[in-house]
């Protein structure tokens, strides 16, 4: 699943939709993929909005 999560979204053509994308990934976490995973496939830190 993490392979393919990463695949799709390096296959996002343009940065919005590279965003939504990014959002999708996001509520997946923590259920479906790690924090690190999402770390590496955006390149970007998790950050749990929930927990503010």
């Amino acid at each position: 699943m993490f392979r393919f999560l990463k695949t799709q979204y390096r296959l996002q053509q343009t940065e919005e939709k590279r965003a939504v994308y990014k959002e999708k990934l996001r509520s997946y976490c923590p259920k479906i993929i790690t924090p690190e995973q999402y770390e590496e496939i955006t390149g970007e830190k998790f950050e749990n909005d929930s927990e503010v």
